[in-house]
This record gives C-alpha cells, sequence and structure tokens, in this order.
C-alpha cells in the first residue's frame, strides 16, 4: 500500500465513515481536515505503522485496525477497529482482531487493552469471543460544563 499515492487519503475517508457508526455519548465532533488528522491519526509516535492493518476488497479500502504504544511499554492499545457497513457481518472485523492478536504475540506484547462503548453489542460480543475481560482499572467518567 506504500506506492499507493492516495493511500492516506483512503484511510482518511475509511476511518471517517466507520467511526461514524461508532457509538459514543453527546454529539459527534467535527472531522479534522484531512493534514490534522495525518499529523494524529498515522504519524503519532504512538501509532505503530506495521500495526495499523487494513482489510481490502480488491483497490478498496473496507476495514481497519489501529494498533499503538505508549514509548517503551510492553502493552499493546487497540484503537478503532471498524468495517464499512455492506462488508460488514463476514468475519472482517473478526480476522482484523486476530491479525492484532497474533501481532502482539510475535513481538512480545504482555498485554492486549482495548475498548469500546457498552452500547456497542457486536464489538462487545466479538471481544468477549476472543477472550477478553473487563479491566476494572479503566473507568471512563465525564462532567458536563453546560
Amino acid at each position: 500500500m506504500g506506492s499507493d499515492p492516495d493511500r492516506d487519503r483512503k484511510l482518511y475517508n475509511l476511518y471517517w465513515e466507520v467511526t461514524e457508526d461508532v457509538p459514543h455519548e453527546g454529539q459527534q465532533t467535527k472531522h479534522p481536515d484531512f493534514d490534522e488528522w495525518v499529523a494524529w491519526g498515522l504519524n503519532d509516535p504512538s501509532v505503530i505503522p506495521d500495526a495499523y492493518f487494513i482489510a481490502m476488497h480488491g483497490e478498496k479500502y473496507i476495514g481497519l485496525r489501529e494498533l499503538g504504544t505508549y514509548l517503551d511499554s510492553d502493552v499493546l492499545l487497540g484503537s478503532l477497529l471498524g468495517v464499512r457497513r455492506e462488508y460488514r457481518g463476514r468475519g472482517i472485523g473478526l480476522a482484523l482482531q486476530l491479525r492484532g492478536i497474533a501481532y502482539a504475540r510475535e513481538h512480545g506484547f504482555r498485554l492486549l487493552k482495548t475498548c469500546t462503548a457498552v452500547q456497542n453489542a457486536p464489538m462487545q460480543a466479538l471481544f468477549s469471543k476472543l477472550g477478553y475481560r473487563r479491566d476494572p482499572e479503566w473507568q471512563q467518567c465525564q462532567k458536563d460544563l453546560h
């Protein structure tokens, strides 16, 4: 994919398409422009380029799994996992998740952490199927200011 001059733009479009379907609280935020997204979505030091997995159908980018870590950490952090609507239900998300688990093992990570909204039943089911357990040390908090 490195030879595809439109790769980053295709990833940007895929990222925001699948993000639209991720359950979240409140209103969705406005998408950053392309260059901003490349800066934090692809070029942030926590992003591991060879652990940014893309599922393709022909030349079309249809799914993604982002993995990253903090510097000098033995914990791999799962970020966005998503598949375009028209390709869901075919095991693509499962395949991407399994590839991420294999990557973690191959590279000696001690732990693979990921999260999803409690409303995201399909993702909760996928994580349960793969043996993930709830992590009691993480709690998401929010303070409404308006």
